[in-house]
């Protein structure tokens, strides 16, 4: 008789937030690129296929224009250029392919705009009511242009004309961050210790999250193909820290932000810089910025790429045979599924348990140590010759009895938070055995698992 037995593992008991992390930060390395500063802006252009970066501050206003592509950093030299500013909003916009710069504050506050074709900036228009030094945009598709908000404020920007959207707009926050997010339908941004989201039809709205921050003054992209947002340091509060330079990067998921990679620096934290997502080279681009326990403008590039570790499950050791019962096995039952990606159900199957007994599942977070003891632990003092304790057994559940032929199922539910992509879990099974050794137990083999993403 077989028994399917869905095991919903709280894994975040039993599993680290980050174990590998799904993806990983690193220096770009070039010997060109801009200057130290902060409070700038970047987009990327995809008809150039390159990172925009214009303007930020570095004890005085700037005005210079940057590109990035695979070969490195270099200085564009347009004829023509917006005024110097910092804290400006600058988004793509893909129908007309033009990269849209507006407002900020070179002194005074600014609310013109300035489009790039690739060539040359060119002023498009020269003042807008509503436009300042404290908005965010982004291109969003469902309202038809460039979506700025800031305070009060909801505009589209079509290339010709300002058009006003009338709904509620949450308190601002201090250089906040927005991104459009298809699989939400809408534009998301985190204000304060809240996370909102602008849709077309209704305006702004809370979502509910998980994790607990207050940020601003952070950095925010979107890799737009996976559909993950993507929001790393600033100042403000984590849990129950308050600190300038928070070091965390973090995924939406559709749900919460979670932690998904280390800190570029070991001890540094980023806020006042600027990101974006290089579709070209599939990661996210990073510069510039305050550092915490550093100087304060920056004039490094970091690139966060994906690691995308793949799926897998593979058995190791082996399992201890008593009087008259052979060793049973554990195993990924190759049928219904060979290893656990994000968001399905993995499927382990134990073989040799003796008909009408019963079987559990230790799951756990290592093979070298359990409670301050090595392992493998042999289990001989225990009335259980030739077995050994492979796996910490953080987690025990039962799978159930066993029918002919001597077989038990049981299924993991594999979170489907883009955090716990690389996340390693170790399993084995223990199997009631009545008269096979002292202590009627035998011991599976054990298996390490690593959570991937589907291809």
């Amino acid at each position: 008789m077989r028994l399917h037995l869905a095991l919903f593992v709280p894994f975040a008991l039993c599993l680290p937030a980050v174990a590998q992390g799904p993806y990983e930060w690193r220096l770009h390395t070039g010997t060109a690129r801009p200057p130290a500063r902060n409070q700038h802006v970047m987009a990327y252009d995809a008809a150039r296929s390159q990172t925009l970066l214009f303007g930020g501050f570095n004890g005085g206003y700037l005005n210079d224009t940057w590109a990035l592509d695979a070969s490195g950093w270099r200085r564009l030299t347009p004829a023509h250029s917006p005024a110097a500013r910092a804290r400006a909003a600058m988004a793509y916009d893909p129908v007309r392919e033009r990269v849209v710069l507006i407002g900020g504050a070179g002194g005074t506050v600014l609310s013109d705009v300035w489009e790039w074709d690739g060539f040359d900036w060119t002023q498009v228009s020269t003042s807008m009511f509503g436009v300042d030094d404290h908005g965010a945009a982004c291109f969003n598709p469902l309202v038809g242009g460039v979506f700025y908000s800031s305070g009060m404020t909801n505009l589209v920007w079509n290339g010709t004309s300002w058009r006003s959207l009338t709904f509620f707009s949450p308190s601002v926050v201090y250089d906040t961050e927005m991104v459009f997010d298809a699989a939400m339908g809408g534009v998301l941004t985190t204000l304060g210790s809240d996370t909102m989201l602008f849709r077309a039809g209704s305006g702004w709205t809370r979502l509910t999250y998980a994790e607990s921050f207050s940020l601003r003054d952070y950095a925010m992209a979107i890799d737009p193909i996976l559909g993950r947002p993507i929001l790393q340091g600033g100042s403000g509060g984590i849990g129950s820290s308050s600190r300038i330079g928070a070091q965390e990067t973090f995924l939406w998921n559709g749900s919460y932000w979670g932690r998904i990679a280390s800190n570029p620096t070991q001890y540094a934290g980023f806020h006042l810089h600027a990101m974006a997502f290089d579709l070209q080279r599939r990661l996210f681009v990073m510069f510039g910025g305050d550092v915490n326990h550093g100087p304060d403008f920056t004039d490094e590039t970091w690139e966060l790429a994906a690691l995308s570790p793949p799926a897998e499950f593979h058995g190791f050791g082996a399992g201890c045979a008593g009087v008259g019962v052979p060793a049973p096995f554990l195993g990924a039952e190759t049928s219904i599924n060979a290893a656990p990606v994000l968001g399905g159900s993995f499927t382990l199957r134990v073989d040799g348990v003796p008909v009408t007994q019963r079987a559990w599942l230790a799951l756990g977070m290592s093979d070298a140590s359990w409670s301050g003891t090595g392992l493998p632990l042999p289990l001989g003092m225990l009335g259980m010759p030739g077995c050994e304790l492979l796996v910490s057994p953080d987690i025990l559940e039962p799978l159930g009895v066993a029918g002919a032929p001597g077989r038990v199922w049981g299924t993991l539910a594999i979170p489907r938070g883009v955090e716990f992509l690389g996340a390693r879990f170790f399993v084995q099974s223990v199997v009631l055995a009545p008269g096979a050794n002292p202590a009627g137990v035998l011991w599976t083999n054990g298996g390490r698992g690593v959570i991937g993403a589907r291809p």
